[in-house]
């Protein structure tokens, strides 16, 4: 609600979420994208465990956290809307005409770095050789006992059901929840959930995931387009219509074969 407040009264000029990289990441990217630069205190930041050195500080993700850029002439309207709004507030620092991250602990500067170096790096050049795997089809011989083979399957953690691993994450955050990653006879988990984030609509945003990781040990263009294909099938199975898709990727070293 307190975000809502000062989107609406307009006190903010920025906005956007601290996730991978922590404050290293948001911070900065703020201030490229307006071609500014910053100054930021680190001996300010909460901290879970007071042992951290700056740059841990510097690079920590820890969720949910929202960076904010506001104009000096607003910052007292709204602190005092995340202080009614019981929300933990803290001054980071202040984005300048530098170009530059500066960091600085206690008082001591302990960082500074251009911007420009930071989002336009040189790039390296690679020779690569593509080596096609060498497969053949496997034979797989009818087994004696397929009672046996059908249960060493439904063990398998692949395959057995996830449920002790949905149940350990709360499903039913704000309350929005309509179709559940739980669902069906017996409660079977499915890949696709739907919420309903407005009050006064049912409208709702179907979110679904597909994923084929030994299909790369096969063919990697093959595997991932599996995956898209089966996140969009999860998605159409709960009633999605207008599909967007967000790739995660997990590349590998280049470094090594």
């Amino acid at each position: 609600r307190a975000i809502e407040q000062i989107s609406d009264l307009k006190l903010g000029s920025g906005i956007t979420d601290i996730g991978g990289g922590g404050l290293s990441c948001g911070v900065c990217e703020m201030a490229d994208r307006y071609g500014l630069g910053v100054e930021v205190y680190l001996d300010r930041i909460p901290l879970k465990a007071t042992d951290m050195a700056p740059w841990e500080i510097w690079i920590s993700e820890s969720q949910e956290r929202m960076l904010l850029a506001v104009p000096p002439e607003n910052l007292d309207e709204v602190l005092r809307i995340f202080e009614d709004e019981q929300v933990d507030t803290t001054i980071l620092g202040e984005y300048t005409e530098s170009g530059k991250a500066i960091l600085y602990f206690a008082g001591v500067l302990v960082a500074q770095l251009e911007l420009e170096k930071l989002f336009n790096p040189p790039k390296i050049e690679r020779t690569t050789n593509w080596r096609p795997p060498e497969l053949e089809e496997p034979l797989i011989p009818e087994p004696e006992d397929l009672g046996g083979v059908l249960l060493r399957l439904l063990a398998a953690y692949n395959i057995a059901s996830k449920e002790k691993v949905v149940r350990r994450y709360d499903q039913e955050v704000k309350g929005q929840t309509v179709v559940k990653p739980l669902q069906g006879w017996n409660a079977g988990p499915n890949n696709a959930a739907v919420l309903k984030p407005l009050d006064d609509s049912w409208r709702g945003i179907a979110v679904s995931s597909g994923i084929n990781p030994r299909y790369g040990q096969i063919d990697p263009y093959w595997m991932a387009a599996s995956a898209i294909d089966e996140a969009v099938r999860n998605n159409v199975a709960v009633g999605g219509r207008r599909i967007s898709l967000l790739d995660n990727f997990t590349w590998g070293n280049p470094e090594y074969e």
